[in-house]
């Protein structure tokens, strides 16, 4: 009875997590989402069976440098037993496009196993991009002469 009991605890918890939390296959299928991940997967699919990047509405991972291709294989270095965290952007996902995943190897699983937890990131995202245009803005004035100033400076 007590096995049972702590699978009982183990299940409440992990349903009741407010992050989304999935277990994946080596190749990146989801075999199992917490209630959290579904909301985040969107309401049209059941994300068990699909690919993770496909379950999340074909989100692609993105880095500080929009123009750098994203890496070919984004979960090798899991599947190699290394942690890994990185940014996603979902196009389709209204309201949040941006989220961010750490995926950990489970150690000793059989079969092989990646837990990824997610979670929404796109109010920090759009604040650091409003930050950046600020600053970007500012650099431009401050880089501006005497003479483009006062051309600026119109009579009201």
């Amino acid at each position: 009875a007590g096995l049972l009991d702590r699978v009982r605890r183990d299940e409440l918890v992990l349903t009741h997590i407010d992050k989304g939390l999935a277990v994946l296959d080596p190749g990146g299928t989801v075999v199992w989402a917490n209630p959290a991940f579904t909301a985040a997967a969107g309401a049209d699919a059941d994300p068990v069976g699909r690919p993770l990047f496909a379950a999340l509405g074909g989100a692609r991972v993105v880095g500080p440098d929009p123009a750098a291709a994203p890496p070919a294989d984004p979960l090798a270095p899991a599947r190699d037993g290394r942690p890994l965290s990185f940014r996603l952007h979902c196009p389709d996902a209204p309201g949040r496009p941006y989220l961010e995943a750490d995926v950990r190897p489970v150690p000793d699983s059989d079969p092989p196993r990646l837990v990824a937890v997610i979670r929404d990131v796109t109010a920090e995202v759009v604040q650091r991009q409003k930050l950046d245009a600020l600053h970007a803005a500012g650099r431009e004035l401050g880089a501006l002469d005497r003479d483009q100033l006062a051309d600026m400076n119109t009579p009201s």
